[in-house]
């Protein structure tokens, strides 16, 4: 019996159906989403600001990612040389990551962003140029924006709701899954945008090894959205900063940051979020072939990608909606569980090469990390001292980072890959489950004014 293929008409059910119940959960949370008055407008008028820089700076960031590998073949690079690239790329971001966490924290969050925007343009224009050295140059400086983008904007964020503005735990809950739901928004957008610029011309010298066209086009989008991003954070932002000493030196303040490691809470959530992201990162690499049958018509990647996307959105709502009934402690141990799961049914799934089956699963994962990301943000928003939280936040890119490079350089085969990711899932899922105690111990046997205390207080 022939194995079944996934049909553009079961694409456009599956997105359809997801649509649906996104908007009927979407509807349910704007009439329940009554904000305390005094912070109605302050509030709304932050997450504006914020939201609408980071919009910006996310689809910058998405812009680039279906075509890297496509840009690459078509300036004739072998898969391993595409694979070095891709490597240094992620080695990149994890060496570089806390030394830029730092620099974040000293000279301000602000800054920062800017320089990702930069660091963006300059990686999109490096792809104009057929040229092995060129391109890795704009892998590397690609790596150090990917550390920024996920690090610095959830800081100055971050310090500007407690700090500034002082709202409350839930109202970050909140913007965290609004944040969540617009990254799906940008990457489905980013998605048509990227094909629409990739299809306007086809790729063509212009002198030397310089081009134009073909699937520099997605980068040249890319580059205009930086720009504006710069030029609208330049704007609309004020400057944060981690509370360091002007007198203390970059090492004393690595060694600080490093210190604050050993409560338990830090690296707890630091870990889980580390095991989970990379297992999210590579299973981005392993779903296409896992779906792909030889000799069979391949399935619509492009819709399938858009379903994905829309079940993350899907479970950002569901987080804002059950986020008035549970802690963010508990909602990430129901998203981890739930990735847990779904990783072990997919490796049965694959055995029995039904791709249905997979595809079901598939989205189940994409609904948990819709779910996981405004609950991680929620719990490391708590839990990390603002005085290094941009360093904090990249020391635990440097494990996440280091993980994807060793899968990528011994180039595991897709089954043993997801053998990987269960096992990161799993002790993902454990200590979130720790993690989950030990906030509920905390809550025992400290008041809330402690806690405070605590998260703004220098070792």
């Amino acid at each position: 019996m022939a194995p079944a293929i996934i049909t553009e008409r079961t694409m456009y059910v599956l997105v359809c159906s997801l649509c649906v119940l996104t908007g009927v959960l979407f509807y349910s949370s704007r009439k329940e989403d009554i904000l305390v008055p005094q912070y109605s407008e302050s509030l709304f008028n932050f997450r504006r600001v914020y939201l609408v820089a980071w919009s910006i700076a996310i689809v910058a960031d998405w812009l680039q990612g279906p075509y890297v590998y496509a840009l690459y073949r078509d300036y004739g690079y072998s898969n391993a040389e595409n694979a070095v690239l891709f490597v240094c790329g992620f080695g990149a971001s994890g060496f570089f990551g806390a030394f830029i966490g730092q620099f974040a924290d000293r000279w301000g969050r602000k800054g920062a962003a800017i320089t990702y925007c930069f660091l963006v343009m300059a990686s999109c224009a490096t792809k104009h140029f057929n040229h092995y050295g060129t391109l890795m140059v704009g892998r590397i400086l690609g790596g150090c924006a990917t550390s920024l983008v996920f690090s610095v904007f959830e800081s100055w964020m971050v310090a500007e709701h407690h700090l500034r503005h002082k709202f409350s735990d839930n109202d970050l809950s909140v913007t965290f899954g609004h944040q969540q739901f617009l990254s799906s928004v940008m990457a489905i957008s980013a998605g048509l945008a990227a094909q629409a610029c990739a299809s306007v011309m086809p790729l063509t010298r212009v002198a030397g090894t310089f081009h134009v066209g073909g699937y520099c086009g997605p980068f040249d989008c890319a580059f205009i959205c930086a720009f504006i991003g710069a030029g609208v954070i330049a704007s609309t932002w004020t400057e944060n900063y981690g509370e360091m000493s002007n007198s203390e030196t970059f090492t004393e303040g690595m060694a600080r940051a490093g210190r604050y490691l050993k409560d338990k809470g830090i690296w707890m959530v630091g870990l889980t979020c580390s095991f989970y992201e990379s297992a999210m990162f590579l299973w981005v690499f392993v779903w296409t072939p896992l779906i792909t049958t030889e000799g069979r018509k391949p399935p619509p990647y492009g819709l399938i990608f858009t379903c994905f996307m829309v079940a993350c959105m899907f479970g950002s709502k569901m987080f804002e909606i059950v986020s008035k009934f549970f802690s963010a402690a508990t909602i990430l141990v129901f998203a981890l569980m739930s990735a847990f799961v779904a990783h072990l049914l997919m490796i049965h799934g694959n055995s029995q090469s039904n791709v249905s089956f997979l595809l079901g699963q598939f989205i189940l994962f994409e609904i948990t990390v819709g779910l996981y990301f405004p609950a991680a943000g929620t719990l490391k928003g708590q839990l990390v001292p603002e005085s290094c939280r941009a360093t904090i936040y990249n020391f635990f890119r440097i494990p996440l980072n280091t993980i994807v490079v060793f899968a990528l350089v011994f180039k595991s085969d897709p089954p043993v890959t997801l053998q990987l990711t269960c096992g990161l899932l799993a002790m993902a899922t454990t200590l979130a489950f720790l993690l989950h105690r030990h906030l509920s111990n905390m809550e025992k046997f400290e008041s809330s004014s402690a806690r405070e205390s605590f998260r703004a207080a220098d070792v």
